[in-house]
C-alpha cells in the first residue's frame, strides 16, 4: 500500500471534525447545543436559511422553538459569530393564538443578516391583538439589541384595517433604506390612486413616503418585480438602494401607463423613466407591456422583456429580450439581445429570463427559437447565454414547455458573467447522467462545460441539486435565489445522495463543493442522515449546511444541526465533554473552563518526569497555507487573462486564452497539492493531541 493509500485509510479514521476540508476551513458549530429537542430546518419545508453578506450572521429555521416565540410550528433564529461561539437570538415577536396554523411570520432579511422584518398579530407595546385582526403588524428588528421599528401598521392613514401583508419588501444592506409594497394608503397622497397592485413605499428614518410615481409625476398603483414563473429577478433595487425598478401591468389612459420603470434615489429629487420607451420611428405595436429580467447590481443596466417592437432591428411581435443601459444617451439605451441569427426556422418568443450578472453584462434566458447559425435545429427548450450582446448556444434543455426546462433557481451565474453553473437532465457533456438532474458549470470565456457531479467512469445513479428558491419560501418573496449556490469565487456548491468521493459512504445525501475542476465534501459522508446545503457567503467562504452528526464538542444532542465551513475559521473547543444546559445557558456553549490545576505536592524540586517532545505541526501548516496560496494566486491569474482575452479579439485573444488555460491548470495542480498538504496536516494535529 502506497503512502497516498496509507494516508487515505488514516484519514477515514480520524473523528470527523479532524478531516481535512478544502482551503483550510474548520467546522464551527452555528446552531446552540440545547435545543429544547428541536431540530434547525421546517420538517416538510427543509432547512430554510440565508447568510448575511460578511459571513458572520446567518437566519434559519427551526422545527419546533427554544427559549423563544414559535409561529406554532417553527422558530426562526439569527446566529451571530463571537470570538468564543455562535449566538443564537430568536426573530419572532410574541404572538396570539392563531385559530389557524401560524402566529408569527419572517417576510424580509437584510443582506447582511443584521435585521429582520417579523409579523406578529400582537402589538408587543400593548400587548393587545392587532386591531386587523389575523393580518397583523410588521416590524423591522434588530434581533441583537432587540430594538424594533413599526414598518407596516394594522390601521392605514383612514383608520381603516390593513388587509394582507405586502407583496414584497427591498431595500440596501442593512434595511436603513427600505422599500415596500403595501395594499393599503400608509400616506395621505397614497389615497385613492387609481390602478390595480399596490403602492411602494420608502421606510427610512422612520417615516414613510409615497414612490410609486410615474414619469409625469403621477402617483399610481404598481408592482415590485417578483420572482415567478418567469424566472428570477435580481436587483430589484440596486446595492444602495439608489435605484429601484417597478411595474405597471393594467390601466388605462394616454399616455398608456403600462411598462416598466426605473426610479432614481441619487439626485436631489427622485427621477422616473420607463425603460421599455421605444426608439424607431416605426409603430412598435401592441401595447407598452414589459417584464423586468433583473439589472446590475449598481441599476444601470437592466434587462426585460417585451412584445413590442422598440428598435429598428426587432421585426417581429414576439416576446423578445431587450437590454437597457441608463449611461447612454435618451433614444439610445435599447438594444435588442434576442436577435434571430440564423432566420432559417420558425421565429419563438424568449420564454424565460434566468438570472443576470452582478456587473450587467451577461444575461442567460430560454428560448424555442434557433437564435445562432449551427446549432441545432431539433424542437426544444434550448438555453442561451449573452455576453456584451453577443448570444452563445449552451444547449437543449428540455421539451418546448416548462416541464423538463432548466428551472428557474437552477441557474447561477459569476458576478462578472464569465461562469455560469446549472442543473439540468439534459446531457450538457459526453457523460452519461443515467438521465438525473446533474449540475453543470459552464465557463463562459472558452465555452467548455463540465459536469461537477458526475461519477468518475460511471453512470449517475441519484440526481444532483442545488439549493434553491424554495428553500426561502418563508422568507418572503424577495429572497428567491439568494442561496449563491456559485460564489464569486468559482464555488460551485450542491447536494447528492450520489457517492462521488471515496469517503462518502453514508448512502445519503450529502453537500459537495466543485472549484475548477476539483471536486471535495463539505458535510463529511459518513451521517446516519442526509446533510443539507443551507446557504453560502457571496465569496463562499462560510458555507453553512445541516447534518446530525456531531462535528463539535459542544454538540451533544444528536439533533439536526447548522454548521458553518470556514474559510479561516475554528472556535474554541471544549477540553471536556459538555454536558447538557438548561435555560439562559443555552443560548450559546458554556464558558470554557478554566486550566485543569493538576494532582500533586505544591512544590518539588526534582528534575520530574521525562516528557515527550511536543509534537511540531508549524511546518506542515506553512507547507498547507503555501500550496493554497500559490493556488489562489494561478486562480486569480487565469480569471484576469480569460477577462483580457474577452475583450481582445483575433490573435492576441488566443494568446490570453492559452495563457489562462495555462495557469488555470497550475491552480488545479497547486490545490491538489494543497489538498494533500492538508491531510497531512490534519494527520500531524491528531498525532499532537494523542
Amino acid at each position: 500500500m502506497g503512502f497516498t493509500a496509507l494516508a487515505a485509510a488514516a484519514l477515514l479514521a480520524l473523528p470527523a471534525a479532524a478531516q481535512a476540508l478544502p482551503e483550510d476551513r474548520t467546522y464551527e458549530m452555528v446552531s446552540p447545543p440545547d435545543k429544547n429537542d428541536g431540530d434547525v430546518g421546517a420538517g416538510l419545508f427543509g432547512g430554510q436559511a440565508y447568510a448575511g453578506t460578511a459571513g458572520d450572521r446567518i437566519v434559519y429555521m427551526s422545527l419546533g422553538g427554544w427559549d423563544a416565540p414559535t409561529n406554532s410550528i417553527t422558530g426562526v433564529y439569527a446566529a451571530e459569530r463571537g470570538e468564543e461561539f455562535w449566538t443564537s437570538k430568536s426573530t419572532l415577536l410574541p404572538v396570539l393564538p392563531y385559530p389557524s396554523i401560524g402566529g408569527a411570520a419572517i417576510t424580509g432579511i437584510s443582506p447582511d443578516a443584521s435585521r429582520v422584518l417579523s409579523g406578529t398579530n400582537r402589538n408587543p407595546d400593548t400587548g393587545e391583538p392587532a386591531q386587523n385582526g389575523d393580518n397583523g403588524m410588521i416590524f423591522l428588528l434588530d434581533p441583537t439589541t432587540g430594538e424594533r421599528e413599526l414598518v407596516l401598521p394594522d390601521l392605514d392613514v383612514n383608520g381603516d384595517p390593513v388587509s394582507g401583508f405586502p407583496l414584497e419588501f427591498t431595500g440596501n444592506s442593512d434595511f436603513s433604506r427600505l422599500f415596500m409594497q403595501a395594499n393599503a394608503p400608509l400616506t395621505e397622497d397614497a389615497v385613492g390612486l387609481p390602478g390595480s397592485g399596490g403602492a411602494i413605499y420608502l421606510f427610512e428614518e422612520g417615516e414613510h413616503t409615497l414612490q410609486s410615481v410615474l414619469p409625469n409625476g403621477d402617483a399610481y398603483k404598481v408592482q415590485l418585480p417578483t420572482p415567478g414563473s418567469s424566472g428570477l429577478v435580481p436587483n430589484v433595487t440596486s446595492e444602495d438602494a439608489d435605484v429601484l425598478f417597478f411595474q405597471v401591468t393594467s390601466g388605462v389612459g394616454d399616455p398608456d401607463p403600462r411598462g416598466v420603470y426605473r426610479r432614481d434615489f441619487s439626485g436631489a429629487t427622485p427621477q422616473t423613466v420607463r425603460i421599455n420607451e421605444p426608439e424607431t420611428e416605426d409603430d412598435p405595436g401592441g401595447g407598452p407591456t414589459g417584464s423586468f429580467g433583473g439589472a446590475s447590481s449598481d441599476g444601470t443596466i437592466a434587462y426585460f422583456t417585451s412584445n413590442q417592437r422598440l428598435v429598428d432591428e426587432d421585426e417581429n411581435s414576439l416576446t423578445d429580450l431587450y437590454q437597457y443601459d441608463h449611461s447612454k444617451p435618451a433614444g439610445q439605451r435599447l438594444t435588442l439581445i434576442s436577435e434571430d441569427g440564423e432566420p432559417a426556422d420558425d421565429d419563438a418568443a424568449v420564454t424565460r429570463v434566468h438570472t443576470v450578472s452582478e456587473d450587467g453584462s451577461t444575461v442567460v434566458f430560454s428560448s424555442p427559437s434557433q437564435l445562432v447559425e449551427g446549432e441545432p435545429i431539433d424542437a426544444g427548450r434550448k438555453l442561451y447565454v449573452a455576453r456584451d450582446g453577443e448570444i452563445e448556444f449552451v444547449g437543449i434543455t428540455g421539451p418546448n414547455t416548462n416541464q423538463g426546462d432548466v428551472s428557474a433557481e437552477g441557474v447561477a451565474l459569476a458576478a462578472d458573467g464569465s461562469q455560469m453553473a446549472l442543473v439540468t437532465s439534459a446531457a450538457l457533456t459526453a457523460h452519461d447522467n443515467g438521465g438525473f438532474d446533474q449540475v453543470y458549470v459552464r465557463d463562459n470565456d472558452t465555452g467548455e462545460v463540465e459536469c461537477a457531479s458526475c461519477r468518475a467512469g460511471a453512470a449517475n445513479t441519484a440526481p444532483a441539486a442545488f439549493r434553491t428558491t424554495g428553500a426561502l419560501n418563508m422568507f418572503g418573496a424577495g429572497w428567491t435565489g439568494a442561496i449563491r449556490n456559485l460564489s464569486s469565487e468559482g464555488h460551485v456548491f450542491f447536494e447528492t445522495l450520489e457517492s462521488l468521493l471515496p469517503q462518502d459512504t453514508n448512502g445519503k445525501k450529502d453537500v459537495y463543493i466543485w472549484q475548477d475542476g476539483e471536486l471535495d465534501l463539505i458535510s463529511t459522508g459518513r451521517s446516519t442522515d442526509h446533510s443539507q446545503f443551507a446557504s453560502a457567503t457571496p465569496d463562499g467562504k462560510d458555507v453553512f449546511f445541516v447534518t446530525r452528526e456531531k462535528l463539535s464538542g459542544w454538540d451533544f444532542d444528536g439533533r439536526l444541526d447548522l454548521y458553518t465551513a470556514r474559510v479561516g475559521g475554528g472556535l474554541p473547543e471544549p477540553s471536556e465533554p459538555v454536558e447538557e444546559c438548561t435555560g439562559d445557558d443555552c443560548q450559546g456553549p458554556p464558558p470554557l473552563p478554566p486550566p485543569y490545576p493538576g494532582a500533586g505536592s505544591g512544590h518539588y524540586d526534582g528534575p520530574g518526569n521525562p516528557q515527550a517532545d511536543p509534537v511540531d505541526c508549524t511546518p506542515a501548516e506553512r507547507k498547507a497555507n503555501r500550496l493554497a496560496n500559490k493556488a489562489q494566486q494561478a486562480s486569480k491569474k487565469a480569471k484576469r487573462l480569460k477577462k483580457q482575452a474577452r475583450k481582445a479579439s483575433g490573435k492576441k485573444a488566443k494568446r490570453l486564452n492559452k495563457r489562462a488555460k495555462k495557469a488555470q491548470r497550475q491552480a488545479k495542480a497547486k490545490r491538489k497539492q494543497a489538498r494533500q498538504a492538508r491531510s497531512q496536516l490534519a494527520l500531524c494535529r491528531e498525532e499532537a493531541e494523542l
